[in-house]
């Protein structure tokens, strides 16, 4: 079974339509792509082979890299000597390196190929399993164009200004004769017990402008607002005081479902067909999602400027989706940071180090594979990043109406279900609707 049936039965509740056994058409911008839903491998193998949760189908499965090929050059229209293949070794972390701050291993980049794939060859399958080679990540060059390109830059700039950082995986904590010390990784400059404090403008920066969900509840963390008649604006800019400042998020989010429109997501149902078909689906009845055109895809957007990313795998992602990183450089012949797929080897060189350039897309299950970023080899410096990035995901459990604000009431308060009734005129906010 796909690992993306796990939420199969609450998709159920909304009347979606039943994942396996067959064959769907998704119809974008009037194509038809048609997506093959038996994911069921033949193969008897055998209990730990399969590497859970390292084992997905969305993002492409093949015979072997000859045939992966083949079928990535006839969906993009690209001639074979375009694509780049590497085959990598997956190879579990140990509690000790789980631990220490991300290092750039075996760096792969393009060359002369407008599309870099990543590959892994499953345990146990047969020698013409269809599942045999596993895409584990894809880059594609010169996605964005560069006037567009600059123009996120500067936008992101400016936001994060204004914006209230997070430092989730930004550093790591030990006990050191007796006190808390912290990695230096994103520019901390100063310690004092459990306080830490930047030099201003000299650090890095990850800050949020989307709906999202936070740590355990099932719903969106703006169902309180909604909840209690508050204004929603799942783009503001926490430190904004003027219109102007205050106006820096909507223009963000503007421009970055213009870019995923116009050039990121007819890209990717070409790639991946079988996550676009996943995501849209799950967002039918979201208020969450961003207003795309094209088809509805993400709901979260992360501005990362100079962050160094820990370890980590993105627990609260969506089963079956795919992360999109569009990585702008201030200057696109220096690749100061790397993306690092921390589970994979070549030729025993661990971790696999993926050298992002300006305008490419990256896209990975960033919910199953564990990866991180190189800190910035110039010292960070999120005024005026060397390397800014646009991080397009999706989380669990944000596919209800009126950012869930059913599942907020019925975790936090049970008889005031009378109390949202006026919201938009409906009377249940499980049957989703505009």
């Amino acid at each position: 079974m796909a690992v993306y049936n796990s939420y199969l039965e609450r998709m159920k509740r909304h009347g979606m339509p039943e994942m396996g056994g067959g064959k769907v058409v998704f119809r974008v911008d009037g194509e038809e792509y048609t997506i093959d839903e038996d994911d069921t491998c033949p193969c008897p193998v055998e209990d730990g082979k399969n590497n859970y949760p390292t084992d997905y189908n969305h993002m492409g499965v093949g015979v072997d890299i000859n045939e992966l090929k083949h079928s990535l050059s006839k969906s993009m229209n690209i001639q074979l000597s375009k694509i780049k293949v590497v085959e990598a070794d997956y190879e579990p972390q140990s509690q000790a390196e789980l631990m220490q701050c991300p290092k750039a291993g075996r760096i792969v980049k393009h060359h002369d190929e407008s599309m870099l794939v990543v590959v892994r060859y499953r345990e146990g399958h047969s020698e013409h399993c269809r599942f045999q080679v596993q895409v584990v990540s894809i880059v594609i060059r010169d996605v964005v164009p560069e006037v567009k390109c600059k123009d996120l830059r500067e936008i992101i700039c400016k936001c994060s200004k204004y914006a209230l950082a997070t430092d989730r995986h930004t550093r790591y904590k030990k006990q050191v004769r007796g006190h808390t010390e912290y990695c230096a990784c994103n520019g901390i400059e100063i310690f004092e017990e459990k306080e830490y404090k930047y030099k201003p403008g000299w650090n890095g920066r990850t800050f949020y402008v989307s709906c999202g969900r936070i740590g355990g509840p099932t719903f969106c963390r703006l169902a309180a607002k909604v909840y209690k008649g508050l204004e929603v604006n799942p783009h503001g800019l926490y430190f904004a005081k003027t219109e102007q400042e205050k106006s820096w998020g909507p223009r963000l989010r503007d421009k970055v479902v213009e870019v995923l429109d116009d050039h990121i997501l007819p890209k990717m149902v070409r790639v991946v067909p079988r996550a676009c078909y996943n995501m849209h689906q799950y967002h039918r009845y979201s208020h969450c999602v961003l207003p795309t055109k094209c088809f509805r895809a993400f709901h979260g957007i992360a501005c990362v400027c100079d962050i160094c990313s820990h370890k980590h795998r993105d627990s609260n992602n969506m089963f079956g989706g795919v992360t999109a990183i569009v990585t702008m450089l201030k200057n696109k012949d220096n690749i100061s940071q790397y993306h690092c797929l921390d589970t994979y080897s070549i030729d025993g060189i661990k971790p696999v180090s993926l050298a992002l350039e300006d305008r490419s897309l990256l896209l990975e299950h960033a919910r199953a594979e564990l990866h991180s970023t190189t800190k910035v080899q110039e010292g960070p410096n999120y005024l005026d990043p060397s390397r800014a990035g646009l991080v397009m995901y999706n989380h669990m459990f944000m596919e209800n109406s009126h950012h869930g604000v059913g599942d907020y009431i019925e975790t936090y308060d049970y008889n005031s279900w009378d109390k949202v009734k006026h919201l938009s005129g409906v009377t249940s906010l499980y049957q989703g609707g505009k």
